[in-house]
């Protein structure tokens, strides 16, 4: 199953420092992919899971709105 993950929210939102440079695009999109693991350069990261978890719950919300309208 492949979803799309909007991690533009959860990015501003997240008040932990090590997330703060993923706000600048440019270091946003320094990521590297290892073991199916999105890491940056400072070692955050996202774990598959969570991204397929974020993107359904997306994917539901914009089916919702969409159909509320």
């Amino acid at each position: 199953e492949s979803v799309l993950t909007d991690l533009e929210q959860t990015v501003k939102s997240d008040q932990r420092k090590i997330f703060y440079p993923l706000r600048e695009i440019d270091y946003f999109k320094s990521f590297r992919i290892k073991l199916n693991t999105i890491i940056w350069p400072n070692e955050a990261d996202f774990a598959p899971e969570f991204l397929l978890k974020l993107g359904r719950q997306q994917k539901t919300e914009n089916y919702l709105i969409q159909n509320l309208e």
